[in-house]
């Protein structure tokens, strides 16, 4: 599997696959050593006409760098190449040679071409090992808290326990109840608030770090071949 190499190879080696595909692409030291852009495409495949504004890259395998993020974002609004820009993140994992070159370039269109993103300037993509992506407001995400709980006590009818462990990646973790037993959820088994709260994370979280998620949920059962109780509903709380 033709893999390529964390940190400048992987710029290079996507740089490479865009103007493989047909993009307009250029690249010099000033746009990449002062204003953190390792590119800026100019033209989409079979376009045949320039971009109306030209969008600005930056690539990285350093997923969920906060540190990095805010270097970029402070960069990036004063660059005079590109009023539009994009941070993506590429999973250490992705083979850029078997699909995930072609899914950075259908993210970048579709950053360019949906009207969700008409007035947006900057905004941040994954993308996943599983030739998945998702496309994130880096500037919240840096700075984003886990939400204030602002229910006391567990509602009629609910469980309660901590967050076990959840993984961003694949959207999925567990709760652990006081009595030890485990209840699988899902990202979109949670209150809109709480799942904007785990929308934002980049890395994985455990009840072994401390500080323990508190949350409250409705046990919806087990799913056919599955060992597991699931959860549903969930939402932060404090537990008195």
């Amino acid at each position: 599997m033709a893999r390529f190499s964390p940190g400048l190879g992987s710029e290079n080696h996507l740089v490479t696959k865009l103007r493989d595909y047909g993009c307009k692409v250029a690249t010099d030291e000033a746009m990449d050593h002062i204003h953190k852009l390792d590119c800026v495409i100019l033209e989409l495949p079979e376009s045949q006409k320039l971009l109306p504004e030209p969008l600005g890259v930056q690539i990285t395998t350093r997923i969920g760098d906060y540190e990095k993020r805010s270097y970029f974002l402070q960069r990036v609004t004063k660059n005079p190449y590109a009023p539009k820009n994009i941070y993506i993140e590429l999973a250490p994992d992705l083979d850029l040679d078997k699909g995930g070159a072609f899914l950075v370039l259908v993210a970048i269109t579709n950053f360019l071409s949906s009207s969700r993103f008409k007035e947006i300037k900057v905004v941040g993509v994954q993308i996943r090992a599983d030739l998945t992506y998702e496309f994130q407001n880096i500037v919240a995400a840096a700075t984003l808290q886990p939400p204030a709980a602002k229910t006391q006590s567990v509602e009629p009818g609910q469980l309660s326990g901590t967050i076990d462990w959840y993984d961003p990646m694949r959207r999925f973790g567990f709760i652990k109840t006081e009595g030890d037993v485990r209840y699988f959820f899902h990202r979109n088994d949670a209150r809109p608030k709480f799942e904007a709260f785990l929308s934002s994370l980049e890395k994985e979280i455990s009840s072994k770090d401390g500080n323990p998620l508190r949350v409250a949920f409705v046990n919806s059962g087990k799913a056919p071949g599955k060992k597991d109780y699931q959860a549903k509903d969930i939402y932060q709380i404090e537990i008195q």
